[in-house]
């Protein structure tokens, strides 16, 4: 399951101030994440919806982030500026942990990986939890072309 961003013009996240599952998330503004050294600013366009999320709304999952936090194990989108070996436009899918139900996330490069030609961002949205040999060992993986 994926959800789009709808892309308004100010900088809107679905956040966790509680652990009441996901009906207790809101919608607010919050200013975007300031990229550290190592990390890719990506502006994100598909979020996956996967278990963990769920568990994490609800207080559940074995690590629990500081509240409130932005739910999202993983999103996929372009990268808006060069850094930490990608190049502004590029499209990618990343494994984000937390943070990607933003419009904009800042991702540690190591959990970022170029989106393959032939797979476009709704479909790459589900690859860093569902598929994530995709982005371990993208030379070697035996399906490294993904069927639509």
């Amino acid at each position: 399951m994926t959800v789009e961003n709808s892309h308004t013009a100010d900088p809107v996240s679905s956040s966790a101030s509680t652990v009441e599952g996901p009906d207790a998330l809101v919608v607010r503004e919050l200013p975007e994440p300031e990229v550290q050294e190592g990390q890719v600013l990506i502006d994100v366009e598909w979020a996956g919806v996967v278990f963990p999320d769920l568990l994490q709304t609800r207080g559940e999952y074995q690590t629990r982030p500081e509240l409130p936090f932005i739910p999202g194990w993983e999103m996929s989108g372009t990268v808006r500026t060069d850094g930490a070996g990608f190049r502004a436009g590029d499209r990618v899918a990343a494994l984000t942990v937390t943070g990607g139900f933003a419009q904009t996330a800042a991702v540690d490069a190591s959990m970022v990986f170029p989106l393959p030609d032939n797979v476009d961002t709704r479909r790459g949205a589900a690859l860093p939890v569902n598929r994530p040999e995709w982005g371990a060992r993208p030379a070697s993986c035996p399906r490294r072309t993904a069927r639509a």
